[in-house]
């Protein structure tokens, strides 16, 4: 799982479910559900962590996803 151009609108029409990064904020994911899309956000100063499918400090999220998303 990555973060996307941040212009392209995210959808879980042809998705799997899972965990997916916001494209445009580095707090924030989404939930795809049977097509269906939730959007969530991580408490202040964590950062969605898509290697334990969980909100982490960014210092554990690591550089290369960092550099994929924006950080807001």
């Amino acid at each position: 799982m990555f973060c996307y151009p941040a212009r392209v609108k995210f959808s879980c029409v042809s998705r799997r479910n899972g965990f997916y990064a916001n494209p445009a904020d580095c707090g924030k994911f989404y939930r795809c559900v049977y097509r269906r899309r939730y959007s969530f956000s991580c408490p202040a100063a964590l950062y969605w962590d898509p290697a334990a499918t969980a909100c982490n400090w960014p210092a554990a999220v690591g550089k290369r996803f960092l550099r994929r998303c924006r950080v807001v």
